[in-house]
């Protein structure tokens, strides 16, 4: 708008305006000042004055002056846009953007999540504080980051340093290495300074530069010093610049590490007496020689080099995380020289010494430390000398409070700077950007050692830059030969190759927790990918959703912006999930997208095989060759160059002569590192070379066993080889301080102030083999393990060949993870003098979760591991597999599988063990529900487990467990192991709907179509496992197995798709058009490569090999027509087939491709198959035979059988047997006898039944469960349920509670076709009738009761109502009139029977049996619906409209009727609030969504019944929304509505969610969303839960108050109703006797809370007011025949219902 009207100043005129400007017109001309003028045409208008002119021009000026700082404030908006849409508003944005782009070139920030304190301080004087530290404070501190998923680490090296560790000298340079690391890799703090009164000694230099060494000779005055120095130090021209090297104490002084105690006495003194001369001399001659400041390296003291790097010289922002911990002894000055003084100061020796020891330590603490940190940084301390020892906590009590005090400041800190550090990183690095970093970091690292493998780089080039393949890139080669370092390679340099900067998705697998396994790994590509191509996808929670969200998204890359995809070592990938057979992996490339990926080509890894056969294409593969001599020279002088350093030239001749033994990268490597170690003096029998990579690791071994110690190397070695997937440096120095034969060997000689390893050792041994270690994710932690399988291998082989030390070994890191010693337990040993005695090992404790839902995975997978592995099966079963809370806390932080991998595996190493076999079958059995709930796993196996001596201890700790709420039954209701039934598995959440077996029984394919997918299972290992996952072919009607079972064969819409069985790759598609109900399809012929298609008349014969059309066959017969009911069997040469509507069966000669004559039986065929030797086949028809026929229909012979229908038959693979599948039966006959030989019962009706060698079955039923058998084993005996049956009723027709006493009214058949009902009434409590009756007489077979107080039903005979009296088990009141049979009756609280007549109502008093009133409608359409509130006051009736009653008045209210706004279907569902203000009913229209609008959908809407108006809908929009816009099936229609309490109503739905609202705003509250079925409630107002079940055979208990699921129980079977107890203590079930149990049962469950289980109410201690004794007499009801007006019934209208009137 402004640029507008400046435009109109500057241009040709001025617009109109009513603002007081003039309006102008005219050509412009300039003036002499350059300004544009407006000339008048208008002879009317008035000449412009030149006040008015400057008037004009001062307004301009003015506007001009405006509309710039609008410009400038636009043009800063859009630089602020921009940097937005450029990612640019901070470092970090930047950082993260560039990572995911895959940057790498990134420098990208460390990514451990490691908190790690370099503790400084001289040693002498600060014992007690670092002592108090390591007891008190860092294990408070540990568990706080342990709780943030950190670990936390202390580096304190002033303490336990061996004679060994102090022979090379290495000391000062490890702990400024160290002192980097913590600064690189700490999460907030890493540096803490306990400075105080001493200033620390000045180390020796082991190197010193020559062009320094040189000058400083020429000023050493003494010759004998000079001596000395060439004695010592030794001119190396390997180092670049050459450098003098000081030599090992040991080289000269070999008793310096002798093991005799005299020997190494003299050795050491010779040492400091020649050491001091050096010192002394190198002090004085640098400070003549140098500049202050090259000479304060040979004057400072190590402690203040510490300071330097850790404080002074640090980056503010670490810097400003330090802290000093300031003692100050007051009185210090004044103490006499001694030798306990110069623990704590300088004072003893040369006065000039000690004088410089003072200044230099005053300028470090008050010049230098005090002015570097803030005053909030230093702690002070003001103590006094005490004694002559100084610092005596044990004895003062000021040095005590001290302590404590420093204790606590010092965790404080920690602890504030730790939390506030962790959530700025959270802030700023999600998990995705650190994710993408690390591998860039490793990208990175092994780019900086690169060189040569031009032509193999060239190679990949080319695959790049090719536009027209769809297929990957395979890099392989056997292990060591560089893949790694080739595909970082093309990471970097493949945005120089091509054209366009390419998005880079890079990925070196099992290097971290989310690239070590497929699942984890799909969701962080999927995740990156999405970002990259702002789509922000959510990941999906399986491998085939993700699989199918990996493809779309690759879809991104253009001729722009390709995209490029590096995955190294596929065969790192876990077994989880199948990762390693690639199901998950893309088969077809779209254009603009590369994958490189790279395997190890052994068999035994997966991968490559698999590979090969998803791209047989050998362009498509690129083997790693050997690393040339060429390559191999320039190599090492790379990486010599890049440690500043280089090999003389017979060196070299060496290196590269011993390399041509063994032309590998992974042999240079480890002959580099050994040469790098040599000098440029050393003797030719130093410069000695391994010639395979074995012996090389072996000499890398043994020279660390000879630098470190023998004991100490091999333990730890053992350890990390030992341990389950890698071991985290915490967990490595934890287990070595609790080994008693490692630390027994660091204190040989001296006691140590704190009994565990001294963390110098470790940080030597570490720094030693650092780069043959690999840091990786396993269980949400980065753990340590060899980089490559040669050292695992050679670890193996070298320190794990004895069994007897793995099991210690194993039994020691059981013990760490088990916590043992942790939390203070001190642990026993025996000291250097024989002593037995313990010591606190300070190691971190192991609970089982941190938080809520933060579990210690690292303690659930290695604790079971290492029992196992140490073979203690009894501390296995306590601390793991027979322990209720690890078990429960697995389930909860792992898949079901991992536990029953436990399992497995001990089952394997203890098979004698019938507690963990009887565990492990229940386990199987359990697996749905398990799934479900993890809480399940006690209630599961108390209901699964026998009651035998082996399992009573377990099941009493089950009974014991407090920790969550759960639920079981009075009876088992569950199937127990031992039977015939092996498993149990859920294999869908919807109905399974087909299922196809291999002619081997290994594989099962199993199809839902709700969900849309197919699983392909193996049945054959213990616990039977997802081989793969199929989405989007769900709709398929039919599956079959082809090409020798090798491929599957899917049918989706209108094709036929066939793919590999093992890894999905597609084959061939067939068509298959045609209506959906008039095709069908089998699979027959040699190796089942023929597959025939069905479509009406025409039978198509393929070949499944290569798709062609074989032959066409078409029936002329109208008689003959095939479609979807069409039944099929193949075999090798023949196929036969039924027409659609099953009466007329057809068999087909692949071998003539003829049909044989076909053959009508006309009472309809069921089910048929073709006998393995293609000579007859075997069919049923209805429900009566099984017959035999031949070919032409000729009847062979015949089985009656009396089940009520066969819906499949089939052949065993050798014909010696026919099985059918019937109800809820398999039975099995013996084909030549005709007898039946078993019979396999299920818990649901059967879908399908397989098998193959008769032993081991499988089943799908409608409890979408698959269940393994085997009829080998013997079945299972009745159990104690049929003692709880309701006999004699078998079959309920009504069950209710009568609201005391826990007594249920029962009504139902003695037997199912029974003309008589009997009536009990049951008691819960006792399980048993108080009384029962069987009713007689015309219509006693159909009854219908309705609750009308404790002591009375109504029941309605023959349109007959009577009031029966429980008490009397007699008819108390008839009630005049007859009702029409679609009546509603309703016994309200005021004591009337509400009974509706068409549509008028009628209302009976139920004490005296007469009429109250009668209320009309006033609408023509009978009553179909009618709802009462709770007083009994108000009734609202559905006829056609809603018609609201006063019940107390016995008045029409009003109608609510609004069919455009309500609709045709008004009112399936209405309830009143208890204040009875508002009523709620259900219509089904559209939601709205802003412009938006569903389809019609069921939902409630609020009626406020005073004021006559509709107040609002209770509905899911968003949902609603949500499923149609991914036109999903699901929808929220409403099926039933409940009052939850005065606030809140619940309605179930048909997309199985259970919705919460709030009754006064109409406000959703929850979605529950745990069923997977349809959903009934139980509710009660006395208890503080609420019961929801559905079809799925699930139980789950909520949390009222929160809506927050409790508990849950999955059942074998489902039940028939759920009531609460009548004080709400327990609940119980009832259910119809069908299938294997006949009789009709209730159960009782009780809840067992967080404390004890809650009491049950002791129903026989009430006094009965029903009968006490149960017999079955008859009681003979006299039912009127016609209507007979009586008197008193004030309906006089026809009570007999009109068929020819509406119903709505």
């Amino acid at each position: 708008m402004y640029r507008n009207y400046r435009s109109c100043l500057d241009g040709t005129a001025i617009a109109p305006s009513t603002s007081g400007l003039p309006v102008t017109s005219g050509l412009p001309v300039t003036s002499t000042a350059g300004k544009t003028e407006a000339i008048v045409n208008n002879p009317g208008a008035s000449i412009i004055s030149p006040e008015e002119k400057a008037k004009i021009e001062d307004q301009k000026r003015q506007l001009d002056n405006m509309l710039s700082q609008i410009d400038e404030l636009e043009n800063l908006m859009k630089t602020k846009i921009a940097r937005i849409d450029s990612k640019e508003m901070s470092p970090e944005i930047k950082l993260r953007n560039e990572a995911l782009r895959g940057s790498t070139d990134l420098i990208c920030p460390p990514s451990a999540k490691i908190v790690r304190i370099f503790t400084s301080s001289t040693f002498t004087d600060t014992k007690h504080e670092r002592n108090m530290l390591m007891r008190e404070a860092y294990p408070k501190i540990k568990e706080h980051c342990r709780n943030f998923g950190y670990e936390f680490q202390v580096v304190d090296m002033r303490w336990g340093v061996r004679d060994e560790a102090t022979d090379d000298h290495m000391g000062t340079e490890l702990c400024l290495k160290e002192l980097r690391l913590c600064q690189q890799l700490s999460t907030g703090p890493s540096f803490v300074s306990l400075l105080s009164h001493k200033y620390g000694y000045i180390a020796f230099p082991r190197v010193i530069a020559a062009d320094e060494f040189e000058p400083l000779m020429i000023q050493v005055e003494e010759q004998a010093t000079v001596r000395l120095f060439h004695k010592w130090y030794s001119r190396d021209d390997n180092a670049v610049p050459p450098a003098y090297i000081l030599a090992s104490i040991s080289t000269h002084l070999p008793d310096f590490i002798s093991k005799d105690r005299d020997k190494q006495k003299v050795a050491k003194e010779q040492w400091l007496k020649e050491s001091e001369q050096m010192q002394d001399a190198l002090e004085s001659a640098a400070t003549r020689v140098f500049d202050q400041e090259t000479a304060r390296k040979y004057i400072i003291s190590v402690t203040e080099t510490e300071v330097e790097e850790g404080l002074l010289k640090a980056e503010d922002s670490i810097a400003r995380q330090a802290i000093w911990l300031r003692r100050n002894i007051e009185d210090i000055d004044r103490q006499e020289s001694s030798y306990a003084l110069s623990r704590y100061t300088e004072c003893q020796g040369a006065q000039g010494k000690v004088e410089k020891a003072h200044r230099m330590l005053r300028e470090l603490k008050e010049h230098r430390m005090e002015r570097r940190l803030h005053s909030d940084q230093i702690f002070h301390y003001n103590v006094h000398w005490v004694g002559p020892e100084g610092i005596v906590p044990d004895t003062s009590e000021e040095h005590r409070k001290y302590l404590v005090r420093l204790c606590k400041d010092f965790t404080d800190n920690m602890i504030s700077l730790t939390t506030q550090a962790i959530r700025n990183r959270n802030l700023l690095h999600d998990q995705l950007t650190e994710e993408c970093m690390q591998h860039i970091r490793l990208c990175q690292a092994k780019c900086a050692e690169f060189h040569g493998r031009t032509e193999t780089l060239e190679r990949i080039k080319s695959y790049l830059l090719e536009t027209s393949t769809t297929a990957p890139l395979v890099v392989h080669g056997i292990s060591g030969t560089g893949k790694t370092s080739i595909l970082a390679m093309t990471a970097k340099l493949c945005k120089t190759w091509l054209a366009k900067t390419p998005k880079l998705v890079l990925r070196f697998l099992g290097t971290t927790v989310e690239s070590s396994s497929v699942l984890p790994l799909l969701q962080s590509l999927v995740d990156q990918l999405s970002i990259l191509d702002d789509q922000r996808l959510q990941a999906e929670l399986t491998v085939d959703l993700l699989n199918v969200q990996l493809n779309l998204l690759l879809k991104q890359g253009t001729a722009e912006c390709p995209l490029v995809v590096i995955l190294d070592s596929l065969d790192q990938l876990d077994s989880l999930h199948n990762g390693r057979s690639l199901m998950w992996f893309p088969v077809s490339l779209p254009p603009h997208c590369k994958i490189i990926v790279s395997s190890l080509p052994e068999e035994k890894y997966e991968a490559f095989p698999v590979l090969k056969k998803l791209f047989p294409d050998e362009d498509r593969y690129i083997q790693v060759p050997e690393l040339g001599q060429r390559d191999a020279h320039s190599i090492v002088s790379l990486w010599a160059e890049k440690r500043k350093r280089k090999l003389t030239p017979p060196q070299m001749d060496i290196m590269l002569s011993t390399f041509r033994k063994c032309p590998t990268p992974l042999f240079l490597k480890l002959s580099f590192d050994e040469a790098m170690l040599w000098r440029s003096f050393d003797p030719p029998s130093r410069t000695v070379l391994q010639t395979t990579v074995r012996a090389a690791v072996d000499f890398l071994f043994s020279r660390l066993e000879k630098l470190h110690g023998r004991i100490l190397v091999c333990r730890a070695l053992g350890y990390l080889t030992l341990a389950n997937n890698g071991i985290t440096e915490a967990e490595l120095d934890d287990v070595l301080s609790c080994d008693d034969d490692v630390l027994n060997d660091v204190y040989t000689y001296w006691t140590p102030p704190m009994h565990r390893l001294p963390p110098l050792l470790l940080v030597r041994i570490r720094t030693d083999i650092d780069q043959y270690i690999v840091e990786r994710g396993a269980d949400g932690a980065r753990v340590l393990n060899w980089y490559h399988r040669q050292f695992t291998e050679a670890a193996h082989e070298r320190y794990c060949a004895d069994d007897a030390q793995n099991k210690r070994l194993h039994g020691n890191l059981a013990e760490l993870f088990a916590g043992t010693w942790a939390n203070g337990r001190k642990k026993p040993y025996t000291n250097a003098k024989g002593e037995v005695t313990e010591e606190d090992r300070y190691v971190t404790s192991q609970p089982l979760r941190f938080g809520e839902d933060d579990y210690n995975i690292r303690a659930l997978n290695n604790l079971p591991y290492h029992r196992l592995h140490a073979g203690h099966v009894d501390l296995l079963k306590k601390e793991c597999l027979a322990n209720v809370h690890f078990c429960v806390a697995k389930l909860h932080a792992l898949p079901v599988e991992a536990l029953l991998d436990d399992f497995t595996a001990a089952k394997a190493a203890f098979p004698g063990d019938s507690l963990i076999k009887n565990i492990l079958e229940a386990l199987l059995l359990s697996r749905k529900g398990l799934q479900t709930d993890p809480v399940q796993f006690v209630p599961q196996l108390l209901g699964r487990l026998e009651d035998t001596e082996e399992t009573a201890e377990f099941k009493q700790r089950l009974h014991e467990y407090s920790s969550k709420v759960w639920f079981e039954p009075d009876i088992n209701i569950l199937e127990r192991p031992g039977g015939q039934l092996l498993h149990s598995i859920n294999v869908h959440a919807f109905e399974i709907n087909m299922m196809a077996m291999t002619t081997c029984g290994t594989y099962v394919i199993t199809v839902c179509r709700r969900f849309e997918e197919i699983k392909i299972w193996n049945i054959k290992v213990e616990s039977p496992r997802l081989l793969r996952k199929v989405t989007g072919k769900g709709q398929c009607r039919k599956v079959a197995l082809c090409h020798g079972d090798e491929w599957v064969v899917i049918e989706v819409g209108n094709v036929i798709t066939v793919e590999e069985l093992q890894t999905g790759k597609h084959c061939v598609d067939i068509p298959f058009k045609g209506d959906f109900f008039s095709k069908t399809f089998c699979a027959a012929g040699k190796r089942n490569d023929t597959i025939v298609t069905l479509i009406y008349k025409q039978v198509n014969i393929y070949d499944v090999t290569n798709g062609s059309l074989l032959q066409t066959l078409t029936s002329s017969s109208d008689e003959v027509t095939f479609g979807f009911s069409s039944i099929t069997s193949g075999r090798d040469r023949y196929v036969g087939m039924t027409d659609d509507y099953r009466r007329l069966l057809c068999v087909l000669d692949l071998d003539s491709m003829t049909f044989m004559p076909a053959w009508k039986n006309f009472e309809g065929i069921s089910a048929f198959d073709i006998s393995p030797d293609e000579t007859h086949v075997v069919y049923t028809w209805l429900p009566w035979e099984i017959a035999f026929a031949d070919f032409n229909g000729t009847r062979l012979r015949s089985i009656p059988h009396d089940y009520n229908s066969i819906e499949s038959i089939n052949y065993s693979s050798d014909g010696r047997y026919i099985y059918y599948r019937s109800g809820r039966s398999v039975v099995f006959v013996n084909s030549a006898t005709l007898q039946e030989e078993d019979c396999l019962e299920n818990k649901s009706t059967l879908i399908d039944a397989r098998t193959v060698d008769m032993v081991t079955v499988v089943t799908i039923a409608t409890d979408n469960i698959l269940r393994v058998w085997d009829r080998s084993r013997a079945k299972k005996g009745i159990t104690d349920r049929q003692s709880r049956m309701l006999a004699p009723i078998k079959h309920i027709s009504h069950c209710f509670p009568l609201g005391h006493q826990d007594v249920l009214f029962v009504t139902g058949k003695a037997e199912e076709d029974s003309p008589t009902t009997v009536v009990g009434v049951h008691d819960v409590g006792r399980l048993e009738y108080r009384a029962i009756i069987e009713l007689e007489g015309e219509g006693g077979e159909n009854v219908a009761f309705y609750k009308a107080d404790t002591r009375s039903v109504v029941m309605g005979i023959n349109r007959k109502l009577y009031l029966f009296d429980i008490e009397k088990m007699d008819v108390r009141i008839v009630f005049p009139g007859v009702v029409s049979t679609q009546s509603v009756c309703i016994v309200t609280n005021r004591k009337q029977l509400l009974v509706t007549c068409d549509n008028n109502v009628k209302l009976y008093n139920i004490t005296n049996g007469c009429i109250d009133a009668k209320i009309i409608t006033g609408d023509k359409l009978d009553i179909k619906h009618v709802v009462v509130n709770e007083p009994g006051t108000l009734a609202a009736v559905k006829c056609g409209p809603i018609v609201l009653m006063d019940l107390v008045t016995y008045t029409r209210m009003y109608e609510i009727s609004d069919k455009a706004r309500y609709g045709c279907y008004l009112a399936t569902y209405m309830l009143f609030t208890r204040d009875s203000t508002r009523l709620f009913f259900s219509a089904n229209t559209s939601l709205e969504s802003g412009e938006q609008r569903s389809k019609n959908v069921y939902h409630l809407f609020c009626w406020d019944i005073k004021q006559k108006k509709e107040l609002f809908e209770l509905c899911d929009t968003e949902t609603q929304m949500q499923h149609e816009k991914v036109k999903s099936d699901e929808s929220t229609d409403m099926h039933t509505g409940y009052l939850l309490d005065d606030d809140r109503i619940v309605t179930t739905c048909l997309d199985n969610v259970v919705r919460v609202y709030d009754v006064k705003t109409g406000k959703l509250l929850h979605r529950l969303t745990d069923h997977k079925t349809s959903s009934e409630l139980a509710l009660s107002d006395v208890t503080p839960y609420f019961l929801t079940f559905g079809s799925e055979n699930c139980i789950i208990l909520w949390n009222k108050g929160t809506c927050s699921r409790v508990a849950t129980f999955t059942m074998d079977e489902g039940v028939d109703y759920i009531h609460w107890s009548d004080d709400g203590t327990f609940f119980y079930t009832t259910r119809n006797g069908d299938g294997e149990h006949k009789f009709v049962e209730v159960i009782k469950w009780t809840i067992h809370d967080e404390k004890e289980p809650t009491a049950r109410p002791d129903v026989k201690q009430s006094p009965p007011i029903y009968l006490t004794e149960a017999n079955l007499p008859r009681l003979t009801i006299n039912v009127e025949k016609g209507y007979q007006p009586e008197a008193g019934d004030p309906d006089t209208d026809d009570e007999v219902p009109d068929v020819s009137r509406r119903v709505r």
